[in-house]
């Protein structure tokens, strides 16, 4: 039977949160990272978080102990770059890439210690996706703009809307996993939206988001903008 009413918003985070990791491993992209991001020049922790959900996503009963040593070992090194301060907008943009994976590994894993370790990075996701709200801010553009003046307008570049358009749809992914996990500890109602009392605007259109290169980009700009 379907899932239907209230809860079904919710069953969906759920399934999306959860393969995470597994469309990463398998796709080298996500619902808020699109592959050819990082396609040149990776940041080290996106390599890092790459590696960590192949083995993840490949786990056995025998493995099982050394995946966790080198998932523990990643999130540690990811975590000791919280006190830098000369990173790029990229470099801020893969950190949070990287923590919103091991998050939701720690999640959905079901090892009692793990799930205490979400909580324990939570302020650090928030804190990150703070920085990432001011960048958001920074590239926004056309906040007011109707689709026909959009269309009118495209980006300069194929590669500056992939940067601006994930760092858009990230922070509203931040969002969205921290209001989940206090649903789920049930510490927030439904209700409370947090976040999202603010406007957030971002693409909808797929064609745009699934373009492999910058002609096809530009050619779904004229044709797909929605």
């Amino acid at each position: 039977m379907a899932t239907c009413g209230p809860f079904a918003g919710i069953a969906y985070a759920m399934n999306v949160f959860r393969d995470f990791h597994i469309t990463f491993a398998r796709d080298n992209s996500t619902i808020y990272m699109h592959r050819h991001l990082y396609e040149d020049d990776t940041p080290r922790w996106i390599l890092h978080a790459f590696s960590v959900c192949v083995i993840y996503a490949n786990q056995t009963e025998a493995t099982r102990g050394f995946v966790l040593k080198a998932f523990h070992e990643n999130v540690n090194k990811l975590k000791e770059t919280a006190s830098g301060t000369t990173f790029t907008p990229r470099e801020k943009l893969a950190r949070v890439h990287a923590l919103i994976v091991y998050q939701t590994i720690r999640m959905f894993d079901g090892d009692i210690s793990l799930d205490q370790q979400v909580d324990d990075d939570m302020p650090l996701l928030d804190a990150w996706n703070s920085e990432l709200g001011k960048i958001r801010d920074s590239l926004e553009e056309s906040a007011d703009l109707g689709a026909i003046e959009l269309r009118n307008r495209p980006p300069g570049s194929w590669e500056r809307w992939l940067f601006a358009e994930s760092v858009k749809r990230t922070y509203m992914i931040c969002a969205t996993l921290k209001i989940f996990w206090d649903l789920m500890k049930g510490r927030r109602e439904a209700r409370d939206l947090g976040n999202w009392q603010f406007i957030h605007r971002w693409t909808l259109s797929r064609h745009l988001w699934t373009a492999t290169n910058s002609f096809d980009f530009f050619r779904a700009w004229e044709e797909s903008l929605v």
